[in-house]
């Protein structure tokens, strides 16, 4: 990961060049989202002990109005931040596009009528905003930092239910210590890596052997140049050409469409075992552990009944935080490569 810091700077610098603040404002909305989540939590945890505690009508919906106070508030934060949030998209996207079109401007002639020119300033528009482009990266690099947001407060939510005397005694005894919390923890992380590490880096593998395919890259090629042989120079009058001439190149066109449609379906279908594993099988493992663990600590005492239902949600957030910012780091990585094309096309120097 450390190889792809310089590029991830320049993205960022890029971003930040094109609509200052964007980073904040986006960080900062997914954070007051998360905080509301926790609120969640807690009241739900707050709700199901006083119900079960037996208080009165009254007490359930005073603790309901305060914590329905502090969402609402939580929200309207978060909708002030976001309050112009289309507007700031637009601007992103359109000084990005323009930064191009003046790199392009700037270029000799020379350069202009080059194919291989052509084909770069065509990838670089295209990864702007693509699937893996500049604006993935800035929205898996805001989703990293929320993802180490939360596992922070999770765990500093759930620590002081965990310091906790008990009486037990044998295996039940030990789950209930802080050492048994520690083996579950480490139980749901080696889970997680697992996941990470074998499912979705493989996950992710496939499609990157697929985009750096050889035979893609030369037919994305073909296509570009035909193209502006059947749209640019045909169409427009520049060229006088036979109507069976004109045939002849849409259906190279479609050709070399329909086998890089036949590559990318064959990377899906490789990911299927992948994304199988990821999502079904290493899932209910860790569902199994998170509940299993609350569920013993229930039996000795140790948690009320909302205790337990927010231990699981909390410890849920952890797990699903690992998750996520390991998905998160795999797609920045996965972008970088698109990232680099626009840079190179920006690193272009005149003669």
């Amino acid at each position: 990961m450390k190889k792809y810091i310089p590029a991830i700077r320049r993205s960022v610098s890029l971003i930040e060049k094109t609509d200052k603040g964007n980073f904040t404002r986006q960080i900062s909305s997914r954070v007051f989202e998360m905080l509301h989540t926790f609120l969640d939590i807690i009241f739900v945890k707050m709700i199901v002990n006083s119900v079960a505690g037996g208080n009165g009508l009254r007490s359930v919906l005073w603790l309901t109005a305060t914590l329905c106070a502090g969402g609402f508030l939580i929200s309207f934060i978060r909708r002030l931040i976001n309050r112009r949030e289309q507007c700031h998209e637009i601007r992103l996207k359109e000084g990005l596009r323009q930064i191009l079109a003046q790199k392009a401007a700037s270029l000799d002639f020379e350069y202009l009528d080059n194919t291989d020119i052509q084909n770069k300033y065509r990838i670089a528009q295209e990864n702007l905003s693509g699937n893996n482009g500049l604006i993935n990266i800035r929205g898996n690099i805001c989703l990293a930092v929320t993802c180490i947001f939360s596992i922070i407060v999770s765990i500093g939510m759930i620590l002081p239910s965990v310091f906790v005397h008990t009486e037990g005694e044998g295996f039940m005894g030990f789950i209930c210590t802080p050492w048994g919390f520690l083996t579950t923890a480490v139980l749901v992380a080696v889970l997680q890596i697992i996941r990470n590490l074998f499912f979705e880096e493989r996950d992710n593998r496939c499609y990157e052997k697929a985009r750096l395919n050889e035979k893609m890259i030369k037919n994305e090629r073909i296509y570009t140049a035909f193209k502006n042989m059947a749209f640019g120079t045909y169409q427009h009058g520049k060229e006088i050409r036979l109507y069976a001439e004109q045939e002849l190149i849409h259906d190279e066109m479609a050709r070399v469409s329909e086998e890089n449609a036949d590559i990318w379906d064959g990377a899906r279908k490789a990911c299927i075992p992948y994304i199988a594993g990821s999502f079904i099988f290493m899932e209910l493992l860790t569902s199994a552990v998170i509940y299993g663990y609350a569920l013993i600590r229930a039996v000795y005492g140790q948690m009320s009944a909302g205790d337990v239902i927010a231990f699981a949600m909390l410890f849920k957030q952890i797990s699903d935080g690992f998750v996520n910012l390991g998905a998160s780091v795999s797609m920045i990585r996965v972008s970088i490569p698109n990232c680099e094309e626009i840079f190179s096309f920006l690193d272009i120097q005149n003669k």
